[in-house]
């Protein structure tokens, strides 16, 4: 009686640090445990005032793919730029590769087209870490059957005017590919300031490299409200190594839980070291346009000059 009392007392005093969650009606990403700690944000605005439902007009070509709803959001009520997440799901038999959403126009509620600047008007998808075969690379722009990934992007259009978007069709390249069986893991997180730092964890006994990575903020029943990018502190990740990646937060909301997407790389003799740092420029927005910049036009190399 006394040893069964001893292993409860264990468990309750282990549970309040255990900081990933999953979902169990979802397929997660390999890469992309929640995790939930203190408080981010400085809570001066209502999540009415900087999140909202929107909807997805979807074209041709997109029959593997389902798409429920979509969400706006900003992080202060006097944003300029409004921020979009389309969570989309593979509901085919196959996986896919570099999925990405083509000829995208913003809407209001009566489905008149909005007139934005400077329109991203394709992305690519934010899921697992698969690899090209035959190459040195690889991309988590990439989804297993019933695997939910993410659709993010940023355009300067009224927030209360946006109701829809329309994207023309969703396409996947027929590259050969192969599962990244390597584990690295975020583990946790924490805030100082207005600063976020998420600590990552190669699991394995092989050595990446880590790029600029889509970090989620979700509520409490695992919504996404805003979205960010995590900068690493070291490029290079050895096997059964750590580093942590950063991102300067500015949200009027609140927040206890993230979902990074890591994507990473495998490291060989043969791979370049190449830069990704974010470019300095004068707004937290254009920082974030650069980030889903390069990452569209490095997966749009890819996939023209890597032919299968």
């Amino acid at each position: 009686m006394r040893k069964y009392s001893l292993t409860c007392m264990m468990i309750l005093l282990i549970l309040p640090f255990i900081s990933c969650e999953k979902d169990s009606n979802d397929i997660e990403p390999n890469t992309s445990p929640i995790l939930v700690g203190e408080l981010i944000g400085d809570n001066l605005d209502h999540l009415s005032e900087l999140w909202k439902v929107g909807e997805v007009l979807l074209g041709n070509d997109s029959e593997d793919y389902h798409i429920d709803k979509m969400y706006f959001t900003r992080p202060q009520s006097t944003s300029e730029y409004v921020y979009w997440i389309i969570p989309i799901r593979n509901v085919s038999d196959s996986s896919h590769i570099f999925i990405k959403a083509t000829d995208m126009k913003f809407l209001d509620i009566a489905d008149n087209m909005l007139d934005v600047n400077d329109l991203l008007n394709f992305t690519y998808v934010h899921g697992s870490n698969a690899k090209v075969n035959h190459s040195l690379v690889s991309t988590n722009a990439f989804l297993r059957p019933n695997e939910l990934g993410y659709f993010v992007g940023l355009d300067r259009v009224s927030f209360d005017n946006v109701a829809k978007i329309s994207i023309e069709s969703i396409k996947h390249s027929v590259k050969d590919f192969s599962y990244l069986d390597i584990n690295v893991i975020p583990t946790s997180y924490q805030m100082k300031s207005n600063n976020l730092n998420v600590f990552i964890k190669n699991l394995s006994n092989k050595d990446v490299r880590i790029m600029e990575s889509l970090y989620l903020m979700l509520n409490r029943n695992n919504v996404p409200i805003y979205w960010g990018y995590l900068d690493p502190s070291d490029y290079f990740l050895p096997a059964e190594s750590s580093i942590n990646m950063s991102a300067d937060i500015f949200y009027n909301g609140e927040c206890y839980r993230i979902q990074p997407m890591l994507e990473f790389e495998l490291l060989t003799n043969n791979t370049a070291l190449e830069t990704l740092k974010a470019f300095t420029t004068e707004s937290n927005e254009n920082n974030y346009r650069c980030f889903l910049r390069k990452r569209n036009m490095r997966l749009n190399e890819i996939t023209a000059t890597n032919k299968p």
